[in-house]
């Protein structure tokens, strides 16, 4: 390959792997997003439950 196929091969790859970094940052950026609402609605649901078994014990 001439050197400029090799430069821009190696462009279009950089390109290609940073377009792959963003998304897999913004997949987990989700994944922790869910996790933190499931963690958050588990919290509010157990903290609902002990405070009525503290009111009817």
């Amino acid at each position: 390959m001439s050197i400029h196929g090799d430069y821009a091969a190696r462009i279009v790859h950089d390109q290609r792997s940073h377009d792959l970094q963003a998304e897999a940052r913004r997949d987990g950026l989700a994944r922790q997003a869910l996790a933190a609402v499931r963690r958050g609605a588990a919290r509010k649901t157990g903290g609902a439950t002990a405070r009525s078994r503290a009111r009817t014990a």
